[in-house]
C-alpha cells in the first residue's frame, strides 16, 4: 500500500509539473510569436542556450532561472527533488531476495525505486530541453525588440551608360528603407 501511494505521488507531482509551467505572462506572448528552431545565433544575444541546458541537466531548473523564467525554473526543481525523493526513500524500503528467489514483495519494493529514477532522469533532459528553448524565444525577443524600427540607408551609385552613340555616367543617390 505504500508503494501505491509512493507511486501516486510521483504522478500527481508530474502532472502538476507538467500543466503549471509558470511562465511570465511576457515569456508566454514572445513563445506565441517566435519559433526557438529560428533561432541563430547573433552577437549580443544576452543567453546562451548551451550553457543554459547544460546548468539545467546538471541541477533541473537553474537554466530556466538564468533566463528570468524563476517559477518555471522552480516547477523543474520541485519535479527534480520529488523524483530523488522517492527514489532514496524507496531503494531504502527494497528488501533483498530470500534466498536469491524475487518474490512479489521484492518487486513492489522495486517498482517506486525505478519510477523514482526515472523521475529523475525524465525531469534532468526535459529540464535541459526546456532551458534551451527559453532562452532561445528569449533571444529572439531580444534581437527582434533591438533590431526594429526604420532603418534608412542612404548609398551614392555611379553607373556607366552606354548608347549607340555616345556613353556617359550616370551618378545618383539611392534611398533603401526596411522596417
Amino acid at each position: 500500500m505504500r508503494h501505491l501511494v509512493l507511486i501516486l505521488i510521483a504522478v500527481v507531482t508530474l502532472a502538476e509539473v507538467a500543466s503549471a509551467q509558470t511562465a511570465s505572462p511576457q515569456y508566454i506572448i514572445d513563445q506565441r510569436k517566435y519559433d526557438h528552431r529560428t533561432w541563430t545565433y547573433q552577437e549580443g544575444d544576452p543567453y546562451d542556450p548551451y550553457n543554459c541546458a547544460v546548468l539545467s541537466f546538471i541541477i533541473p531548473g537553474v537554466g530556466q532561472t538564468v533566463t528570468h523564467e524563476f517559477g518555471r525554473g522552480l516547477h523543474f526543481f520541485i519535479g527534480e527533488l520529488a523524483g530523488t525523493v522517492l527514489f532514496i526513500v524507496a531503494i531504502d524500503k527494497v528488501r533483498p531476495p530470500v534466498d536469491d528467489v524475487a518474490t512479489e514483495d521484492h518487486w513492489m519494493g522495486i517498482t517506486p525505486v525505478i519510477v523514482g529514477l526515472t523521475g529523475m532522469l525524465v525531469f534532468r533532459f526535459w529540464s535541459a530541453f526546456d532551458a534551451a528553448q527559453v532562452a532561445k524565444v528569449k533571444n529572439l525577443a531580444w534581437q527582434d525588440r533591438n533590431n526594429t524600427g526604420l532603418h534608412l540607408n542612404l548609398e551614392p551609385y555611379v553607373l556607366p551608360i552606354q548608347t549607340y552613340q555616345s556613353s556617359g555616367t550616370q551618378v545618383g543617390l539611392s534611398l533603401k528603407f526596411s522596417f
